[in-house]
């Protein structure tokens, strides 16, 4: 099982990146997107939002999710490149491939309730399952950030909103566990 998902993520990095190359992002112009009073506003609420319910949850549990539990036992390992990998690396990733590409295929050009709440709900529970949680805790932890981060992409239809907020995320997760 294993190899069938680091071939599933590679292939994810591998479309990701391309994906990348084709926008032009250029990271000049990115951070003039990120920072503007509205954008600024958006990730500082997100990023408060989603620790405040994982401190909830977390107080009514002890363990940590598998997820987290993996990340911090290869932290141990090799702690340089997992810090990079999971604090840079997989939230640009996934934020391209859960926002950018299964956001927009669920979102047809129609700017409609519908195609909108399909979109949002899709990438979440995608994003939620792809981190494969293994308790209920671990789901709504996960889930939430899907949502959270699906809305803050959909405010604005930039990736310059989700990939800070994703980041943030992962850096307070991995100084705090």
């Amino acid at each position: 099982m294993a190899g069938i998902s680091s071939i599933a993520y590679t292939t994810c990095i591998c479309y990701s990146i391309k994906k990348l190359f084709e926008e032009k992002i250029y990271i000049r112009r990115y951070i003039q997107r990120v920072f503007n009073i509205k954008n600024g506003c958006i990730i500082v609420l997100s990023v408060l939002l989603v620790i405040l319910v994982s401190i909830l949850v977390h107080l009514t549990s002890v363990n940590a999710t598998s997820n987290q539990a993996e990340i911090n036992n290869l932290l141990t390992v090799i702690p340089i490149f997992i810090t990079i990998q999971g604090c840079i690396v997989a939230p640009i990733v996934e934020e391209v491939f859960f926002r950018k590409v299964i956001f927009n295929i669920m979102h047809p050009t129609k700017n409609t309730y519908v195609n909108n709440t399909l979109a949002i709900i899709s990438s979440s529970i995608l994003f939620c399952m792809a981190h494969t949680p293994t308790t209920i805790n671990a789901i709504i932890i996960y889930g939430f950030a899907g949502l959270v981060l699906s809305l803050s992409y959909w405010s604005g239809n930039k990736l310059a909103t989700s990939i800070p907020i994703h980041v943030a995320i992962n850096i307070i997760s991995l100084v705090t566990t």
